[in-house]
């Protein structure tokens, strides 16, 4: 498989992770103004998008086949589980 081919098999790959990261990222913000993030929103968003990818890239192997409904519900979870612990609430004036 050439290089070109490949690097696009994994964009396309990691493409759900990062989308779902943005969108949880940018959401957050909007929904939860009692809570503060810990990472600007680029942060944010890369530590979401790579936490997301690596479950994405695990669960290629383990269920052997890109897009394994197992896989997307983890990655959920492991996203959400990742924001919930970069959250804290804020100080009350």
């Amino acid at each position: 498989m050439p290089l070109p081919t490949l690097l696009f098999h994994l964009l396309c790959l990691c493409l759900p992770a990062w989308g779902l990261g943005l969108l949880l990222a940018l959401s957050t913000r909007v929904i939860w103004k009692g809570y503060a993030c810990r990472l600007a929103l680029l942060a944010n968003w890369a530590a979401l998008g790579l936490s997301g990818s690596l479950v994405l890239l695990l669960g290629l192997p383990l269920t052997g086949q890109d897009g394994s409904m197992l896989t997307y519900a983890l990655l959920v979870v492991v996203l959400a589980s990742v924001q919930w612990l970069l959250l804290r609430p804020l100080p009350v004036k």
